[in-house]
């Protein structure tokens, strides 16, 4: 089993699971999938972007050649296969404690 992911690291891969993404676009779509719940802001964002990046778990996406204005300076980010392995291996421990507070907690 890996190290088990800290909130916004989980935020951050399943923001990327649809496809690459720049840094804006991850904070605001993490907003928007947690109904403004979860707000990572720039500093918290590329802490952990940066800590992905040591892990192999994200990796930098390359430009698009058909982009008309290419900014080098706007980095963005994709999944690798080991993010991609983490993130299911973590949806499937918080499934196993959903379903076990369903059992215990809920009913």
């Amino acid at each position: 089993m890996t190290q088990p992911l800290v909130e916004a690291q989980f935020q951050i891969l399943l923001a990327l699971l649809p496809g690459k993404k720049h840094g804006y676009r991850i904070m605001k779509d993490i907003q928007e999938h947690t109904d403004q719940l979860v707000n990572i802001g720039p500093a918290t964002l590329y802490n952990n972007i940066r800590k992905l990046l040591q892990m192999g778990l994200i990796e930098p996406a390359p430009l698009d050649p058909a982009d008309p204005e290419p900014d080098e300076r706007r980095r963005a980010y994709q999944l690798t296969d080991a993010g991609t392995k983490v993130l299911k291996e973590h949806l499937r421990q918080l499934e196993k404690t959903l379903t076990l507070a369903r059992k215990h907690i809920l009913l």
